[in-house]
């Protein structure tokens, strides 16, 4: 990851994960981390509501678009919570098993792995392995590109 992309992350993290951040700031922070990610994997943010186009109908469900995945970045309280709530999860893990590498499967990771690509700046390579799974290939193509 390129220094001003890590820095960017960090920004976007620090202000994310403070308890003491405005709304107005949690959003902003979000919208810069969409435009960001929509910058480099060229998926637009969409609610996508035009007849569940894309999405893929499951046995037991409906995986959404990539484009509509991208959109959950914009439901701040909910992006948020579930930022904050990984963060404590994994400095849990650490805590418990202090000289393990921690392993995380992100399952419907979406394209822009929102609850989890904030936060890889503020741990170490090594400290984390992580595993990312979405039944579209233009996700993991996109998650691909933000990590690269």
């Amino acid at each position: 990851m390129k220094r001003s992309n890590n820095a960017t992350l960090r920004r976007i993290a620090d202000t994310v994960l403070n308890e003491n951040s405005s709304s107005h700031h949690l959003q902003q922070a979000l919208d810069q981390f969409a435009l960001h990610c929509s910058q480099v994997s060229g998926i637009i943010p969409s609610p996508s509501f035009d007849g569940w186009a894309e999405d893929s109908l499951l046995e037991h469900g409906v995986a959404i678009n990539p484009q509509a995945a991208a959109f959950c970045s914009k439901d701040y309280a909910r992006s948020v919570m579930f930022i904050r709530g990984v963060f404590a999860a994994i400095k849990l893990l650490q805590k418990r098993f202090p000289a393990e590498e921690i392993k995380i499967l992100y399952a419907g990771c979406g394209p822009f792995a929102t609850l989890l690509l904030p936060l890889l700046s503020k741990f170490n390579p090594g400290e984390l392995k992580i595993q990312l799974l979405d039944i579209h290939q233009r996700s993991l193509d996109s998650v691909s590109r933000l990590i690269d």
